[in-house]
Parts: C-alpha cells; structure tokens; sequence
C-alpha cells in the first residue's frame, strides 16, 4: 500500500512541475517577420553574443529595450533594401573572414544599418546659420562666465627652497618663471612651464583662490602652504564676468544642433520604415517576459 501511494504522489509531483522547454525548441521559434523575413530566438542569441550582453544577467526591462534595438535593425535594413540601397563593396569585403552564418548575417545587419543611416543623415541633416544664431540668444545662460584667472606655479616640497626662488624670481625677467618651473616644480604641469590654465572660482582650493585671484597680471604670490607642499603663483591673464561671443560658441552650437538634428532622422527613418514595412511580432514566442518602452507606450 505505502508503494502505490509513493507511486501516486511521484505522478501528482511531475503532473504539477512547470515544464521546461528544451533550448533548441526555444531557439527555433519566430520572435518577428519583416517583410517575409523570419528572425528566431536563436538570431537573438546571436546579437546579444556579438553586442557583448550576457543573456542570463539582464532582467527583463533591459532583454526589451535590447530587443527593440534588434527589431529596429532588421526593420531599417529592409527599409534600406526597399529603398534602393546596396553595401558598397568594401563594406562587404568586412564580412569575408566570417564563416559562422548566423554571425555573419547579424554582422551584415549591423553594417547596412550603420552606412545607410550615415547615407540618410548626410542628405538630410543641415545647420543653418539662422539655427545657430537663434540658439544662441535664446541660451545665454549657458555661455554666461564668471571671472576667471590663468595661473602658472611652481611647487616645491620644502619652503626653504620657495623662498630662494621667489628670490630669484623677484630680479629675474618674467620668462625665467616658466624655466624654473620645467626646473623644479614638482608638480604635473611643470613640464608646461607651470601652466595650470584658467580657473573660475569656485575651481581652487581656498586659500590658493583667495590668494591668485588678489595678483594682478604679472605679479608674483608669496609663498603659498598646502598639503601638496609650498607653491608660488604668477597670474598671466584675468577674465571678468562675461557672456562668451557667438564666433566663441558658434562651432559648438552648430555640434549640439546636428546631434539633436540626427536623433531627430534616425527617428523618422524608424517610423516611415513602420509604416512602409509590412512586419509582425511574436511577443508570445520571447525567452522572457516583455516590457513595453515609451516608443510603443
């Protein structure tokens, strides 16, 4: 009697255990079609190898957004095929040395997505003048500086030794700062001549702040203590509070505006491949369970 019922309750446990898939029937199965094109869970895989993620740390919100970047691949490289576009030679010529074919179909993915949104962008991306000129007055905050002073220093370990330099220094022509610095300062721009650059304040500890920004240009400091050790100052340039010039700026404007222009492209290109792509999602068929981004909110 004990045996039949073990029996039973061996049956009742396997009936009741959550079954597994085998992995290769889970590989197998069709996660999207584009245009008549099937893309398995075993191509995933593969992408996920080749963009470095390791499948089983992500967690499901992170395996989505991945996946909606392989989706959007595969989508806009057929976009590009409807488009007319081709791979230029030397691009293809990349793929020779791959012998695994799934590899090579998602390394070639990768490359036509890649050229034919530089291709895309390239037609359509401008910045005009006019852009840059609106951007600028409308964002003055950001090229509004405060003062700023450009300092050089010499920094030695022991004060002994600065004040025999400041000694010197006080009967030498200014040039002689920058060589004594390459000399004996022990600090990094030393070997500058003891260019620190420009510094607003805010930038310096305080009690070098409050020392470099009383010099005039030109003037030597006293000898100046910190941990670092024993420093001396000389100011070369002072900058008062000032909005930066539309010729300073211009360059970097025009950089911000194209990389907002771009994202804004790549955007349209995904939506137009959309709606002109006959495609379908096999949410059902995931390795995981999926979770929606704002994209498809």
């Amino acid at each position: 009697m004990k045996k039949i019922y073990l029996a039973i309750l061996s049956v009742l446990i396997l009936l009741n255990c959550p079954k597994r898939e085998p992995q290769k029937k889970l590989e197998d199965k069709i996660i999207f079609e584009v245009k008549g094109k099937v893309y398995k869970q075993s191509d995933f895989s593969v992408y996920l190898e080749l963009m470095q993620y390791e499948f089983m740390e992500q967690k499901p919100l992170i395996l989505s957004r991945i996946f909606d970047n392989f989706f959007h691949l595969a989508l806009v490289c057929e976009f590009s095929r409807f488009k007319g576009y081709e791979l230029p030679s030397e691009k293809m010529a990349e793929l020779e040395n791959e012998k695994d074919e799934k590899k090579r179909k998602i390394k070639e993915l990768n490359l036509i997505y890649e050229n034919f949104l530089t291709e895309m962008i390239k037609t359509k991306l401008s910045v005009t003048r006019e852009e840059i000129e609106e951007y600028y007055k409308t964002h003055e905050e950001e090229f509004r500086r405060v003062e700023s002073v450009r300092v050089y220093q010499i920094l030695v370990s022991s004060e002994s030794e600065a004040l025999e330099i400041l000694r010197i220094l006080k009967k030498s022509p200014p040039e002689e700062f920058e060589k004594i610095a390459r000399e004996k300062s022990i600090s990094p721009e030393g070997a500058r001549g003891g260019d620190m650059g420009y510094f607003q304040r805010g930038e310096l500890p305080l009690e070098i702040e409050n020392v470099v920004f009383s010099l005039r240009v030109g003037e030597l400091s006293p000898v100046v203590k910190s941990s670092f050790g024993y420093h001396l100052f000389k100011v070369v340039d002072k900058k008062g509070p000032r909005v930066l010039s539309l010729n300073e700026v211009e360059k970097s404007i025009a950089e911000e505006l194209a990389y907002k222009k771009k994202d804004l492209i790549e955007k349209e290109i995904l939506e137009e491949a959309k709606n002109t792509i006959k495609w379908k999602i096999h949410f059902e068929n995931l390795s995981f369970a999926y979770m929606k981004g704002e994209e498809n909110e």
